[in-house]
């Protein structure tokens, strides 16, 4: 977590920067290879920095590494110092410069002279923040602790490393990143949920066939931010008497935790298909020792004939693609799958055509209060849980969180969600027992963010809290900030639009007002999500 938020921090520095360089260095004729190499050395630095605090912050680390890793912070924050006092002094320089007295030959003279030493300044200053990284290098090898794997050793001669080392270092670091992240998501069931009558009479009522319309199957995608109850909802209609009564084949598959790099994408499609046909089949009557397309095919003759229902828990767009066509094309019985996803175009594209999307919504103030208090009414309650129930933003996870951690009290008092509302960034940075599941929950959503989406992301925390935001004044502000740098042809615009997107699309914010052409115009970000930006901000802090 650290790692990603320093990460992100670096990358905004440097947008700011590269900005500042293109305005001032590039207006003067012969610093234009000097810029060149001051931005690449900035690169380097960024990119060593990413991959360092990335690395470390996915492991239980040593205390020598941890120390490491606040000196990589400090060395982030130092770069930003270098950055605000370069363009203090740029600042400075132009105001006198703008002048009618500097219109003398003596002023031009020493006003050259001032802009010379101040570029060799930042230029010295530069050298020795890579200097400082080199000498953090050397020091954990001094003290024969293991660089993280995945990063290169500092050659002898204080070059770079040749190329086929840093290919394996990249490999290596692939490789200990997807045993790191081999354990499988919290796919949480709450038992009697609250507030789920109506979306289970919706669903429920397109499990029915139509009188009059084609008897075909339909793909219903559950899809809404992490947290709000999608595998609840779904185990919930899953379960009911009305499905187990009409379809007699049911299969119940979750997907969670098979996104590891090291299991390829055909594995995860055969375990997916192996574990449907493991439930809809008869034992001892099908091998499943078998390839994909095997099980594809056997699982498509079986299903042919029957009416059947089944639910994809967190479903993969790869997955869905190959396994996707063993359900088409071949049933006309009003078959039904339900999926499960936090990302809307997954939602969109699974359920194209005759099927439907359910957008999953947050809980109102008395269904929250029913979560976060059962059974416990008091004035003083009600006055000091106001602040607590808004930062749970009826995330029912959020909810459900809080009211374990006040199960520890005798009887909740509003003194006690107070405190609680003050500390809950704390107890989810800490991993509290009661807290553990919301703290999967929203770390996977900030770690599914990379690069500047992230750092977007950790922007929108400046703005008040369950606040609607515009579109404009968001992406106007990344752009200034330079959160939307460009590295191809595209502009800068589209990329910050593009960020905006992936934030609504992967349903971090909320869209609350849209165009005519679905553009969001106005959003708001989850408080659930603005608890971890606090969180991230005091890491990198």
């Amino acid at each position: 977590m650290e790692s990603a938020a320093a990460s992100a921090f670096l990358k905004s520095v440097m947008g700011r920067l590269f900005l500042l360089l293109e305005k001032e260095y590039n207006k003067h004729s012969g610093l234009a290879q000097e810029a060149q190499s001051i931005q690449q050395d900035l690169r380097m630095i960024g990119a060593a920095m990413d991959d360092q605090l990335r690395t470390l912050g996915r492991h239980q680390r040593p205390a020598i590494a941890r120390v490491y890793s606040e000196e990589i912070l400090d060395l982030a924050h130092d770069i930003e110092d270098c950055v605000d006092r370069f363009t203090h002094r740029l600042s400075c320089k132009q105001k006198r410069g703008g002048s009618g007295a500097a219109s003398s030959l003596a002023r031009r003279v020493a006003h050259g002279l001032r802009k010379v030493q101040s570029r060799s300044s930042y230029a010295d200053e530069i050298q020795k923040l890579k200097r400082r990284l080199k000498e953090a290098h050397q020091r954990v090898i001094n003290n024969s602790v293991p660089l993280p794997v995945g990063q290169p050793r500092p050659q002898p001669n204080g070059g770079s490393p040749p190329p086929s080392s840093m290919v394996q270092a990249a490999l290596d670091s692939s490789s200990s990143s997807s045993s790191s992240s081999n354990s499988k998501p919290c796919r949480r069931v709450t038992r009697n949920p609250v507030g789920i009558d109506k979306p289970m009479e919706e669903l429920l009522s397109l499990l029915h066939e139509v009188d009059g319309e084609p008897q075909q199957l339909r793909v219903i995608s559950i899809v809404g931010f992490g947290g709000l109850g999608k595998t609840t909802l779904a185990r919930a209609v899953y379960d009911s008497p009305h499905a187990k009564e009409t379809f007699h084949c049911r299969a119940w598959v979750s997907t969670a935790g098979a996104t590891s790099p090291e299991i390829s994408i055909s594995q995860r499609i055969k375990a997916v298909l192996r574990d449907i046909l493991q439930q809809v089949v008869p034992k001892d009557t099908m091998e499943m020792d078998v390839d994909s397309n095997h099980l594809e095919a056997s699982l498509k003759e079986y299903l042919s004939d029957k009416r059947y229902l089944i639910v994809i828990d967190d479903v993969q767009m790869d997955e869905w693609r190959t396994v996707n066509s063993a359900f088409l094309g071949s049933n006309n019985r009003s078959s039904r799958i339900i999926l499960t996803t936090s990302i809307q175009s997954v939602a969109n594209i699974c359920s194209h055509g005759n099927g439907y999307v359910y957008q999953m919504s947050t809980l109102g103030e008395q269904d929250s209060k029913k979560i976060a208090f059962p059974g416990t009414t008091s004035p003083e309650l009600e006055h000091g849980s106001a602040a607590l129930l808004r930062k749970c933003d009826g995330l029912p996870l959020a909810l459900d969180s809080v009211s374990d951690y006040l199960k520890s009290s005798s009887e909740p008092t509003g003194e006690l969600c107070a405190k609680l509302c003050r500390n809950l960034g704390s107890h989810l940075k800490e991993n509290h027992d009661s807290f553990s599941d919301l703290s999967k929950v929203l770390y996977d959503n900030y770690d599914s963010l990379s690069g500047y989406a992230l750092s977007c992301f950790l922007y929108l925390g400046i703005f008040p809290s369950n606040r609607p935001l515009k579109r404009k004044v968001v992406t106007r502000r990344w752009l200034a900030e330079g959160y939307a740098r460009s590295q191809c042809l595209r502009g800068e615009q589209d990329i910050a639009d593009d960020n905006f997107n992936k934030l609504v699309d992967w349903n971090i914010i909320r869209p609350i007002d849209t165009r005519n052409n679905s553009q969001v115009k106005t959003c708001k970000a989850h408080g659930s999500c603005m608890s971890l930006y606090y969180i991230c901000r005091r890491v990198s802090s």
